[in-house]
């Protein structure tokens, strides 16, 4: 058993990943649920209080493949952790994952890098047995393998960096007590680590020490005799200068004997150098426009970062066709002569849409820096080791465009500190450590048409400035599809911009005119698309199909009859994908909005891929969850109005009481959606949803004193319930017309409305409901009093 991280009295909590991952609470050994409960805990561990993203977690559940449900039974783990831990650890969501706060808890993982640390600088100083103690100390913490218990997953990705911090404190340890004049009882446990690491020049060269202080000279030299070989053989590389010249002080006789000499560090053997310096950029655009501001930051996040002695790593985040590659461009050609010693460059996604395979990768960069074909290792590790050794100490900027994930990019980093990396990614890879986020937008109206400019020309710009206008807003400021339309106007004569404007305008066709050539909008908002799990990519479609401009996850939870929290866990994920866009409010709430293109793909899919009665079932319950708590956010300001036959769905009612603790705040946040949807359901011919939306807004325009907006929109309403006869509907508006008349101090096109309203309760059979008045007479007090009088309806 290894040492106990303090002690596990009343109150105190242990976490320990060395060996089988376990929780210690009030010195009780608590057990957890599974493999896949015990690596989310080791993997937000591991983290040290950074936000591990949903798609990292997923990954090191179930690797690349994880499960449909694989969002709800991440919740279930860490609900589950939740509740063992209580307020002694928490675990907190935090977009786009979850991070672990331990407070004063203990992990066994932090106090071994602690005395590790303690212990080979120790070492450094020359405090042999106190640098001995503690690295012992340290690794008595080991009680086996790390991460004994958890999926395979986690395991490949988090063992091999815990053994070679294990590795590198035994070997100081070793070192340590060489130096202490221990050589003889060493010899046993060196022989045995030399067997099983026959790579490691470090342990290689103790052992060689030892034999040596133990009067076997010969067996000294026969051990590193033995290790070129392994070296050659296995890596293709000779052993490094601290072995050789290890070998030459014992073959001479000069190494010293006794204790209190620090025994000879022998360095990993680098691969044959090579003065080959890479210039594998693809070119540069020559009309690139905009994002000035951009290149600039990322020019000196990348210098910077390589000018300070630490890897600059940027990465460039945003939408499918937002113009990421064309900025990565730009910006590493900026800033070329900032890395003298070359350029290398990766797309990391297939012509079919796939990952590339990293292995691949590794190998194209080795020959890029000069290895010869024959050299380059075909063991994945070994491609890695020499590919950081080659860029150790050299200043070279990585490229790596269109990464798919963080596991696909770790072993393509450099570890030089001088090298710089510029990554482009839909999703933000947040867990590569150092990583600074450029997050590109789509272009405003003035940066559309300057794109546009760029690739027809000046004088057609000037000349229908209007029809460009309406040209770049059709294509939503997405580079991709303003670079599509560019080209449609240069590629022949009958195309004009405003022309091409009218197609684009006309939605049916609108992705059909941008796709030219190898250039295709539909095709990467597509690739996006299918990247989704199922339940997201059904979330999309019918978000697709709601009118609105902004959202929130309480409507996804309608569209995808599921609960609010699941709901969320569904929009993270969208979000992640950059098709669907977070925007702030100032009053709070996360609001959502989905891009006109990005809508336009979705609604094809949802033609394609679902019933028209699944489609349209899915908008009735959007508008009736919208209604629900219109209805009551208007009932708490005082309002009554009569239910028709609208469908309604219901959100949890804990939920829908934190949603509305400020009614007035909330409309003001759905104002715009409300009116939209109002719109669709006067277009859709659902006359209920479209006069009952109406009147749970005429209360919020009535506070405000917004009788305009109070009269249009029951005008809207009127329309469809007159169309289509629903007499209770046509009722109901001339009621809440009759009332914004009161208000308004209109007498007599008040008692009006209300009668009109009266006939139409005769022909019903039986009166609407009545709506107080009172409660509007401090809008208006004589327009109260007034339509009281009116016998107001």
């Amino acid at each position: 058993m290894g040492e106990a991280v303090g002690v596990t009295e009343e109150g105190r909590v242990e976490f320990r990943i060395l060996g089988p991952v376990e929780v210690w609470l009030d010195g009780r050994q608590y057990s957890l649920d599974g493999s896949k409960q015990r690596t989310v805990l080791a993997a937000l561990l591991l983290a040290k209080g950074r936000i591990l993203a949903d798609d990292r977690l997923s990954s090191l559940l179930w690797g690349e493949e994880p499960p449909a449900t694989a969002a709800a039974q991440l919740y279930t783990h860490v609900s589950r952790l939740r509740k063992l831990l209580g307020e002694r650890a928490a675990i907190r969501r935090q977009r786009p994952g979850y991070l672990i706060e331990i407070g004063s808890a203990q992990i066994d993982h932090v106090e071994f890098e602690r005395l590790s640390t303690a212990g080979r600088a120790a070492l450094e100083a020359g405090s042999y047995e106190d640098a001995s103690a503690t690295l012992g100390r340290a690794l008595r913490l080991w009680r086996g393998p790390a991460l004994a218990n958890v999926t395979e997953h986690l395991a490949e990705m988090g063992l091999p960096g815990l053994e070679e911090a294990r590795t590198v404190a035994l070997e100081s340890r070793i070192e340590a007590d060489l130096a202490l004049g221990r050589s003889g009882p060493l010899l046993a446990e060196l022989t045995s680590l030399v067997a099983l690491y026959p790579l490691r020049e470090r342990l290689r060269a103790l052992l060689m020490i030892a034999l040596y202080r133990a009067d076997r000279q010969a067996d000294a030299l026969n051990v590193f005799h033995e290790g070129r070989t392994l070296l050659a053989e296995e890596l293709g590389v000779d052993a490094g200068p601290g072995l050789t010249g290890l070998y030459q002080e014992i073959l001479n006789g000069e190494l010293q004997v006794g204790p209190g000499r620090t025994p000879l560090r022998a360095d990993a053997p680098e691969p044959a150098a090579s003065e080959q310096r890479p210039s594998t950029l693809p070119s540069d655009v020559p009309d690139f426009t905009g994002r000035q501001c951009e290149v600039r930051q990322i020019a000196e996040l990348l210098t910077t970062g390589a000018g300070s002695g630490r890897s600059g790593i940027a990465m460039i985040t945003g939408m499918p066709g937002v113009g990421k590659s064309a900025l990565a461009v730009q910006a590493a050609h900026r800033c070329r002569d900032d890395f003298p010693d070359g350029q290398l460059y990766a797309d990391l996604r297939e012509a079919n849409g796939t990952p590339a395979d990293s292995f691949l990768v590794l190998g194209s960069f080795l020959r890029s820096l000069g290895m010869p074909e024959s050299d380059v290792p075909q063991d994945r590790a070994q491609r890695i080791r020499c590919y950081r050794s080659l860029l150790a100490d050299r200043r070279v900027l990585v490229v790596l465009d269109n990464a798919a994930s963080d596991r696909q990019v770790r072993c393509l980093l450099p570890s030089g500190p001088e090298c710089g990396v510029l990554i482009t990614s839909r999703s933000p890879l947040t867990t590569l450590e150092g990583t600074q986020l450029v997050d590109l937008e789509p272009f405003d109206v003035s940066e559309s048409v300057a794109m546009l400019s760029g690739i027809i020309g000046r004088e057609p710009v000037v000349a229908e400035n209007k029809a460009v206008a309406r040209l770049a807003a059709a294509c939503g400021g997405l580079p991709l599809a303003l670079r599509v339309a560019g080209a449609r106007l240069v590629s022949g004569g009958h195309h004009s911009p405003g022309r091409l404007a009218n197609r684009l305008w006309a939605e049916s066709g609108r992705l059909d005119q941008l796709r030219l050539g190898s250039l295709d909008v539909r095709a990467i908002l597509e690739g996006a698309y299918w990247d989704l799990d199922p339940r997201a990519r059904t979330a999309l479609r019918r978000l697709a199909l709601l009118e609105v401009p902004d959202f929130a996850s309480w409507v996804t939870a309608a569209v995808l009859e599921v609960g609010e929290e699941d709901a969320e866990d569904v929009m993270d994920v969208l979000v992640g994908a950059r098709l669907v866009s977070v925007l702030g409010r100032p009053t709070g709430g996360v609001r959502y909005r989905v891009h006109d293109l990005v809508r336009l793909m979705a609604r094809e899919r949802a033609a394609a891929e679902e019933p028209a009665g699944e489609r349209q079932a899915a908008l009735d319950r959007a508008m009736g969850a919208w209604l629900t708590v219109a209805a009551e956010a208007d009932r708490r300001l005082g309002g009554e109005a009569p239910a028709g036959g609208a469908s309604r769905w219901r959100l949890g009612s804990g939920y829908l009481r934190r949603l509305l603790e400020d009614p007035l705040t909330w409309f003001e946040q759905e104002e715009g959606a409300l009116v939209a949807v109002l719109e669709q359901a006067v277009r859709t011919g659902r006359t209920a949803h479209a006069w009952e939306t109406a009147q749970s807004l005429s209360g919020y325009f009535g506070h405000h004193h917004r009788h305009d907006d109070w009269r249009r929109t029951h005008q809207r309403a009127w329309t469809v319930a007159h169309a289509s006869g629903d007499v209770l509907g046509q009722a109901a508006i001339l009621q809440g017309l009759a009332r914004l008349s009161a208000v308004l101090g209109d007498d007599g096109a008040s008692r009006g409305y209300a009668g009109q309203a009266e006939m139409l309760n005769g022909q019903l059979g039986s009166r609407v409901k009545e709506t107080a008045v009172v409660g509007w007479t401090y809008l208006h007090p004589a327009a109260g009093a007034s339509a009281i009088a009116g016998k107001r309806l």
